[in-house]
């Protein structure tokens, strides 16, 4: 992702599992000099314009937001995790959510670094499907009110969503694994699984081999735009008042740590 072309990949959520959920993903950032840079967001409303949401702070690590617009900023990282004059580094993060507990944690290379309780009342609240899910943007309304200071500059591969809490062992054993049955028994299938894999063969005919070819797999494939938004317009408009069509990211040869089989 690159914030200067203003990448996104978006989509319209219409399979969102209802309540429990996992989110896991590589991650590295690129630009050491960006204080702060958002992975995902999910609006499902206008007003509900939060309801999932990953982001990074140079110096505060990563905060979650799940369900109710309510924010949960988790004690710093590890100091390796943040974005220094070091050499970037990639870095597993999962987020888990178990509804009726109101269970929310954060995982952080297999390991649980921060949580928070927050309750729903499963009979009436669950997260609503239909929304739009964005890669490397924050909405302030549903599928727009963008900042260009939100924008990601990194990398970003084996985006996967569980449609159940993982336990902590489930993250822990299997984060370095791509998945397969015999890698990982227990799980379910990942209700969207986004490999981002530089395969020639999944690229449709015409595609240049720099763009990036998905193969979107899980209960949830609904249609993925790459480099669009799910609106008339189809132009992200950011709140200094620039208007710019979106780009989608560029691919390169994957090299996070995931042990194929």
């Amino acid at each position: 992702f690159d914030r200067s072309r203003n990448d996104v990949i978006s989509m319209v959520w219409e399979s969102i599992p209802p309540t429990d959920i996992t989110f896991e993903m590589w991650t590295m950032p690129t630009d050491p000099s960006q204080t702060y840079k958002v992975l995902f967001s999910y609006a499902a409303t206008s007003i509900m314009d939060n309801w999932m949401s990953l982001f990074f702070t140079r110096d505060s690590g990563f905060t979650v937001s799940m369900a109710s617009n309510d924010q949960f900023t988790f004690d710093p990282i590890f100091s390796n995790h943040k974005v220094t004059s070091e050499k970037p580094q990639w870095t597993h993060v999962a987020v888990t959510l178990a509804f009726e507990t109101g269970d929310i944690g954060l995982y952080v290379n297999g390991e649980r670094h921060g949580n928070m309780t927050n309750p729903a009342d499963p009979a009436e609240e669950t997260n609503p499907a239909g929304g739009v899910l964005i890669l490397g943007q924050e909405q302030d309304v549903l599928a727009g009110g963008f900042q260009r200071m939100q924008s990601t500059d990194g990398l970003l591969d084996e985006f996967r969503v569980w449609p159940y809490a993982r336990s902590s062992a489930q993250i822990r054993d299997n984060y370095l694994l791509g998945v397969a049955l015999e890698n990982d028994d227990d799980s379910q299938d990942p209700n969207l699984y986004l490999r981002f894999d530089n395969d020639p063969k999944s690229c449709p005919p015409g595609r240049r081999p720099s763009d990036v070819c998905i193969e979107n797999l899980g209960s949830g494939a609904d249609s993925l735009l790459l480099g669009s938004l799910p609106t008339l317009e189809n132009q992200l408009s950011f709140s200094d008042g620039g208007r710019f069509a979106p780009s989608a990211p560029l691919q390169y040869p994957s090299y996070a740590p995931i042990l194929r089989t």
